[in-house]
């Protein structure tokens, strides 16, 4: 099961409508996700050594993140590179309430987020290196993965 699918089964059991504004109580059981995730997963043995990842994929350098507020190096680093990685795909995919990014500028969001604190500057700047040898540059407005098999 890909990351894109455990967070679309997380998020199809929350009890509201991610496209309009969330009140207090809406967003308090969407941060539960990760943990909701995790909880999905732990009964399958294929999964159970990504369990950090799907855990704190939201998780902030700062210590900002959810659900347990790790900071800085606490967060695993194969967490903090799903989530620069996550945060990308959303960027540079069509919502119902915005167009897709194109590539430079979410490349740029994601810099900005990390001179703020929220991601990891150096995973950011390893991405970007990435991106811009050609590596991960999806067909607009579609995810990374449709776009892998386009």
């Amino acid at each position: 099961m890909s990351h894109r699918n455990l967070l679309s089964l997380t998020k199809c059991l929350l009890p509201f409508s991610l496209f309009e504004p969330l009140d207090v109580e809406e967003r308090r059981i969407m941060q539960e996700h990760p943990v909701t995730g995790e909880n999905i997963c732990k009964p399958l043995k294929s999964l159970r050594r990504i369990l950090p990842v799907i855990r704190h994929h939201h998780e902030k350098m700062d210590g900002s993140g959810y659900p347990d507020g790790l900071r800085g190096e606490a967060v695993p680093l194969k967490a903090r590179i799903l989530q620069v990685a996550d945060v990308y795909d959303a960027l540079t995919t069509d919502r119902p309430y915005r167009g897709a990014l194109s590539p430079e500028e979410a490349l740029q969001t994601l810099f900005t987020e990390a001179g703020i604190g929220w991601l990891d500057a150096s995973v950011v700047l390893k991405f970007s290196q990435i991106c811009r040898d050609g590596e991960c540059s999806p067909v607009r407005g579609r995810t990374m993965l449709a776009s892998y098999y386009a």
